[in-house]
């Protein structure tokens, strides 16, 4: 499997303060098709060979394509030092677990 891709992707997309501030990262259209089409409680985000669980959520429900969310919590948004201006690296190395760093 191994699929490489950054996030934010794009060139108009960034990593947003407010969504660190909620301990999130947001998945955007061109990303999306690395991530289940559904919600889950058990993405595993592998940070320096740790296993993370996270939440993933669609965001979907009023009908608008709306960015999917990562749910990382605070201690691995620290952990990893991201800032607003950071591109991250992450690889889908499994059905639902996927590597992520600077």
């Amino acid at each position: 499997m191994n699929e490489i891709f950054f996030i934010p992707s794009g060139k108009n997309n960034e990593i947003r303060q407010n969504d660190l501030d909620n301990g999130y990262l947001r998945i955007t259209a061109d990303n999306k098709k690395y991530f289940p089409y559904e919600d889950c409680d058990d993405i595993i985000i592998i940070v320096d060979d740790i296993e993370h669980n996270c939440q993933f959520r669609l965001r979907n429900q009023d009908g608008n394509n709306r960015s999917y969310t990562i749910n990382l919590g605070q201690e691995l948004i620290s952990k990893l030092d991201i800032k607003t201006s950071d591109i991250l690296e992450c690889k889908k190395i499994g059905d639902k677990t996927y590597t992520l760093s600077k």
